[in-house]
């Protein structure tokens, strides 16, 4: 199941930056956080089950990328 990036951004971008933001605590390195996942997400074909294994690996994701 792969839906359209910008579908996605809508959905989850502003619980995405807020983790980001949660785990940075700068506004533009969270941003720039969030802009990857979704580059992520377009440039690698992944196809999840279902919209919940989507989220998990947006999330999990974002987490990984504030390392």
């Amino acid at each position: 199941m792969k839906r359209d990036v910008n579908e996605i951004a809508d959905e989850y971008g502003l619980d995405l930056y807020r983790i980001a933001y949660m785990k940075l605590k700068v506004r533009a390195d969270a941003e720039d956080i969030v802009q990857e996942v979704f580059y992520q997400y377009i440039k690698h074909p992944l196809k999840f089950e279902n919209a919940e294994k989507e989220k998990r690996w947006l999330i999990k994701t974002t987490v990984n990328l504030c390392k």
